[in-house]
């Protein structure tokens, strides 16, 4: 069986420019963004392609081993880590959206061959390229799914045509200077993050390396009067490379493709502005859930807290009894009915929106939260985990205690998320010992890491000691950016949940937690 290629589809190459960079390899990456301008192409209106800026040493996977007929292939499936940059290059940049949903009451499953990526760089090692491409005066757009690992500080290296920041933020900087030294026009920066504020957020990083790097007061003024970063909410579940099943999906196709992305038919891009943005991107003339507001906050509260929010109170505990999937931890009893509840009784009683948050919405999250359809793999779910935490469940904690109420489910939640690092090393890959004896792994920062290893290394199997981890995990204001150790209600009640989840395991924990609650 051969891989998709402009070999097997001519059909699919294409001769638009490239109008936008779209960086990172999140799943709303392609999932989403390359997916609305493929819709929009198709219809003639948004007249462009993508280069995809994605680091292949952060992005690379383990491929997953061939199975079935497909194993006797000729052109054998590569082995080990191998990178976005390289995958999609094999496949002349084309890849596969599988989309789920239900229409009806019956399901749907949409198959697209995505040709809106040109060309795909590594700015590791191609940065001169990349930087090359930004400066096409066709260039006009720059999106974003860095995930909540992208929109950090972190100083960079003095400025260099050949020599790439180290973060997303350093980039984006270095080549909006690069256009303004040119005498370029301004981007239309468009984050995809899933995080609040993400396009005044990604300004003021972008500001504060501008002030690292002298660039002078007339790159800020241009960057206020000619660059515009837009505010989003960009809504699409995605889980990703469907690894258990990707040959039986390969069957259906008739063509292998490593670089599928599986997702739900549900989406939204919510873009704070006026009508002047969607004239730039005309997605809803055809049909897509594109819209504007004057204040997106109330659609990205709503799906931090609820969609985002609820995944990361979940995962963690499904992980540590080593359930594979989001939708298995769902449709089990016991965590099932704790995570509906959480959203429903702690979360949402203290969302402020600006607007009532419609019950239909909620009860229609939940269950994308549990569609059987979309495998999604709790530790793709995890990954960047205690950025998540603190971006999306840490928030409703606050909330819930500026109103005085101890919101012992989401201290469950926390606890979990705890528990995760209970034997992790120094090291991005945090290995988690399940209760049946198996370990698996997610990624996080190593820094993060050894700093809960010396939490952690407070802990004698009792609840007080418990207490002193869990002061120190909320103590931690590398993480947090303040101390949260000293809420002593919340340092009391996650530690004793904590203290019963190593003692006694997450199903007995979660069984008395919703007993006498």
């Amino acid at each position: 069986m051969k891989s998709i290629s402009f070999s097997i589809r001519p059909d699919k190459r294409s001769q638009l420019p490239v109008r936008a960079l779209v960086f990172g390899d999140g799943g709303k990456a392609r999932g989403l963004i390359d997916w609305l301008i493929f819709k929009a192409n198709k219809e003639g209106v948004f007249n462009g392609r993508t280069l995809t800026v994605t680091d292949d040493v952060k992005g690379a996977r383990e491929m997953p081993v061939r199975r079935g007929p497909a194993a006797a292939a000729a052109d054998a499936q590569p082995q080990g880590p191998v990178c976005p940059v390289e995958l999609l290059k094999k496949q002349d940049c084309l890849y596969t959206t599988l989309l789920h949903g239900r229409v009806q009451g019956g399901q749907l499953e949409e198959a697209a061959v995505i040709n809106s990526i040109a060309s795909v760089l590594n700015p590791r090692d191609s940065w001169e390229a990349v930087m090359g491409a930004a400066m096409d005066a066709q260039v006009k757009f720059v999106f974003s799914d860095t995930t909540e690992a992208g929109m950090v500080f972190k100083s960079e290296q003095p400025f260099n045509t050949d020599v790439c920041p180290d973060t997303f933020s350093g980039q984006l900087c270095a080549i909006l200077f690069e256009r303004f030294k040119a005498g370029a026009a301004g981007l239309w920066v468009i984050p995809c993050e899933s995080v609040e504020d993400n396009g005044s957020r990604l300004r003021d990083l972008v500001l504060r390396h501008a002030a690292e790097q002298n660039c002078g007061d007339s790159f800020t003024a241009w960057l206020d009067s000619d660059c515009r970063f837009v505010n989003t909410c960009a809504d699409r579940i995605v889980s990703g490379y469907p690894e258990p099943v990707d040959c039986q999906y390969w069957n259906q196709l008739g063509y292998e493709d490593f670089n599928m992305v599986c997702g739900q038919t549900v989406h939204e891009l919510v873009l704070q502005g006026g009508e002047e943005i969607l004239k730039e991107l005309p997605f809803d003339q055809v049909g897509l859930n594109v819209k504007t507001t004057a204040d997106v906050t109330p659609f990205a509260l709503r799906r931090s807290r609820v969609i985002d929010g609820g995944m990361m109170a979940l995962a963690p505990a499904g992980l540590l009894i080593s359930m594979e999937n989001l939708c298995d931890v769902m449709a089990d009893k016991g965590l099932g009915s704790y995570g509906r509840s959480v959203i429903k009784d702690e979360v949402v009683p203290v969302l402020t929106t600006g607007a009532d948050l419609p019950g239909a919405w909620v009860d229609e999250a939940i269950e994308r939260l549990a569609d059987n359809d979309l495998k999604y793999a709790l530790p793709e779910v995890l990954e960047h985990a205690s950025l998540k935490v603190k971006e999306h469940l840490i928030p409703s904690l606050l909330d819930a205690r500026s109103r005085g109420v101890v919101p012992r489910k989401l201290c469950f939640a926390l606890a979990a998320w705890t528990a995760l690092y209970q034997h992790a090393a120094s090291s991005c890959d945090i290995e988690v010992r399940c209760s049946d004896g198996k370990s698996v792994s997610f990624k996080d920062d190593s820094a993060l890491a050894e700093r809960m290893q010396q939490a952690w290394s407070h802990y004698q199997k009792s609840e007080a000691t418990a207490r002193f981890t869990v002061s120190a995990v909320l103590g931690d204001t590398t993480l947090w950016g303040r101390d949260l150790s000293a809420d002593v209600d919340v340092v009391s009640v996650t530690a004793c949940l904590l203290h019963a989840i190593i003692s006694d395991g997450v199903a007995l924990t979660v069984q008395d937690l919703m007993e006498h609650v």
